[in-house]
């Protein structure tokens, strides 16, 4: 491992948040690391060539290929109004699907929850050269907390969902049954481990996803910094 890929916020992300070590790691192709050289940050690129596409909290956080998440995407943002000129890639996503999208514009813009169909924006475009430390702050920033769904009593599901069905792999994920936004409940009995592409293809197409409100601009439009 290189001075460069630990740095204070991926030691922040391994041993101060619990993250690691990663439960799988896929070694990356100079094929995928040319192809995203000049789209994603180098600092995501110096992780992927040290760590791969990885596992990392027992499964509950996942770096992921963004090739094998574009067609999901293209579903989730079908009917959602995106600023022109822009590409969008999956770069992480959690046990429960939700998907953390990177913008060449505006950095790590959107975040897709995929069980409540919502998509969270944070449209504050980037600086030139400011990629690989926004790409370092959102690792650091990662929290089991929220990457954990609670059941209707308020208790988190992961742990008992790995208890219940085994570690996730990299094609898997942990959904509903019924789906929650067709009213099925968040609660362990209907947790299941499931096929993750096929998944979120399926919610995706279940209805229009809800755009919530842009916290960041808000808070700029409104001048309450």
């Amino acid at each position: 491992m290189s001075e460069f890929i630990i740095d204070e916020n991926f030691e922040i992300f391994y041993l101060d948040e619990g993250f690691g070590p990663p439960i799988y790691s896929e070694p990356v192709s100079d094929e995928i690391l040319n192809k995203f050289k000049t789209k994603l940050p180098n600092q995501l690129l110096e992780y992927w060539k040290v760590f791969g596409f990885s596992g990392w909290g027992n499964g509950l956080f996942w770096l992921v290929n963004p090739e094998e998440y574009q067609d999901v995407l293209d579903a989730w943002l079908e009917n959602i109004e995106t600023p022109p000129h822009e590409e969008y890639f999956v770069i992480a996503r959690s046990a429960f699907g939700d998907l953390d999208i990177w913008g060449t514009i505006h950095g790590h813009c959107f975040t897709i929850s995929s069980t409540m169909n919502q998509i969270f924006p944070s449209m504050e475009e980037m600086n030139i050269g400011e990629e690989d430390l926004l790409l370092r702050i959102f690792i650091s920033s990662q929290e089991k907390r929220f990457l954990d769904i609670k059941d209707f009593k308020n208790k988190s599901l992961f742990d008992r969902a790995v208890k219940k069905y085994g570690e996730l792999t990299k094609n898997e994920m942990f959904g509903f049954e019924p789906a929650l936004v067709l009213g099925g409940e968040a609660k362990i009995e209907n947790v299941r481990k499931l096929p993750i592409i096929s998944h979120l293809q399926l919610l995706a197409s279940l209805d229009t996803p809800r755009m919530m409100l842009d916290i960041g601009k808000y808070v700029d439009e409104q001048g309450l910094e």
